[in-house]
């Protein structure tokens, strides 16, 4: 990707968007198409800090088993309604972290980690959720992860999860996946 491009994750799946067709500039860079959408079998996925849900009723409608969690009751509550607008079943828990998985059961984590908590500024929490996802995700398995470029969370992510990958970057955003050690 050229610093010109955009990484394309958004669309609203409740207004009928789809966010694997055409456009979708994640994990394309260089042409190759990621293991999401390019027909892997479907696994165990997780949604991490899952906000509205958006990313795990995308994974649903691909045939994924997908759980969620997010601190906030407010974002659980509205991943629960994203999963039901869009007619998919996605299990949605309240949580810090991964604490409702059992070490290894994650075939995929996904997750756009937050750098703050309420107002303050913390790079600890994503330290924190790459931990939780390492902890959770199978050997082999991958933790995808899109973070603000200015955060260079890739030393980080190759230290507690393990070797780690760009997908894409521009000015704003960076997509990662790490995979964890077998």
């Amino acid at each position: 990707m050229n610093g010109a491009e955009s990484i394309r994750i958004g669309g609203d799946l409740r207004n009928g968007g789809d966010l694997g067709n055409g456009g979708d500039e994640a994990g394309r860079a260089d042409g190759r198409r990621d293991a999401m959408d390019a027909g892997a079998r479907p696994c165990p996925a997780v949604d991490l800090a899952c906000g509205t849900g958006i990313v795990a009723a995308w994974l649903a409608r691909r045939g994924f088993d997908v759980v969620a969690g997010d601190r906030s009751a407010a974002a659980a509550a509205s991943a629960r309604e994203t999963a039901a607008a869009n007619g998919v079943e996605v299990q949605v828990h309240r949580a810090d972290g991964l604490e409702f998985l059992s070490d290894g059961a994650a075939g995929l984590v996904v997750l756009n980690p937050p750098f703050h908590s309420g107002a303050a500024l913390s790079e600890g929490i994503a330290e924190h959720l790459f931990a939780e996802a390492a902890r959770a995700l199978a050997p082999g398995a991958e933790l995808w992860c899109v973070w603000n470029s200015h955060l260079r969370y890739r030393g980080r992510l190759e230290r507690i999860v393990g070797p780690t990958r760009q997908i894409a970057r521009n000015a704003k955003f960076t997509v990662t996946a790490s995979t964890r050690a077998r």
